[in-house]
Order: structure tokens, then C-alpha cells, then sequence
């Protein structure tokens, strides 16, 4: 099952996603499964002036040690917690303290091939 599709379905999880963020140029303004890639992460800091994100989840493959450290900084000063998708969540920041989701999942999968 597609990782979008298992934050959709399991409302246990409490996540409605609002959108993406790559770094692929090409990928800007496309939609994944109906999502809009709302921008790079150098563009971060304006996306969440602009919306009511409340999480940023992140796959557990393919994130840079740079640019984890980066978007650490940026939830950290903003205080929104930041998650790694794997077989469940990895707290890396949360004003609630240390929590880890103990249902089962499945391993990320790429998005790249449902990019439109």
C-alpha cells in the first residue's frame, strides 16, 4: 500500500495530508495522487507562514544528513513536530514529548513515478 494512501485510510493515525515538498525541480507545481508539491524545502519557512500545517513527516530513506539538520532547525524554532515515516513513526521533535506509533507499516515508498 502507498504510504500517502496508508495516512488516508487509517485515521488512527491522525494525518490529513495538505501537500509535498521536493527538491526536484521538475516535480514543482505537479500534483502526487491529487496533492500539490507545494514547493523545495528552501522554500519551507513561506509554505508555513501560508498554511495551518501542524506535522511534517518525512520518508525514512533519501533525506540528507544536511538537510535533516535543516528542517530540525526550521520545526524546532517553529515548534511543529517532525516525523520519519518507517514501520511506524520516529520522533524527532514534539512539544509532547518522546511517542512512537506501534501499529505496523509498511516500508516508504518512492513517490517519483505517481508525479503528473
Amino acid at each position: 500500500m502507498d504510504v500517502l494512501q496508508e495516512f488516508i485510510r487509517n485515521p488512527r493515525l491522525h494525518l490529513h495530508p495538505i501537500g509535498f515538498i521536493d527538491d526536484t525541480y521538475r516535480n514543482l507545481r505537479k500534483r502526487i495522487n491529487g496533492y500539490p508539491i507545494l514547493g523545495s524545502l528552501d522554500s519551507l519557512e513561506s509554505i508555513l507562514d501560508k498554511n495551518s500545517i501542524t506535522e511534517i513527516v518525512i520518508p525514512c530513506t533519501g533525506v540528507s544528513e544536511e538537510k535533516l539538520d535543516r528542517l530540525f532547525r526550521i520545526c524546532t524554532a517553529r515548534r511543529i513536530p517532525l516525523r520519519r515515516y518507517q514501520t511506524g513513526f520516529e520522533e524527532i521533535f514534539s512539544e509532547q514529548g518522546n511517542t512512537f506509533l506501534e501499529e505496523k507499516k509498511e516500508p516508504f515508498r518512492s513517490y517519483e513515478h505517481m508525479v503528473n
